[in-house]
């Protein structure tokens, strides 16, 4: 599941990118390639960021959970 995010939830996934342990200056180290998540920041696509990262910050959290219930 992809879930998509408003502009504002943009900004902040993107300012948390380099929070991630597997960020090496645009590079995801558990991948060996481009960071995935920084490819695509107007939807949530990294299954580590989503499940390790995003909990962390829970109001964020529940605002991009509550926008993409359904589905």
């Amino acid at each position: 599941m992809i879930w998509k995010l408003t502009p504002e939830q943009e900004q902040q996934v993107e300012a948390l990118l380099p929070t991630c342990c597997n960020w090496d200056n645009g590079q995801c180290l558990a991948l060996d390639m481009p960071c995935p998540q920084r490819l695509s920041v107007s939807r949530i696509n990294c299954t580590y960021f989503r499940g390790a990262v995003l909990p962390g910050h829970p109001e964020l959290y529940k605002s991009i959970m509550k926008n993409n219930q359904g589905g």
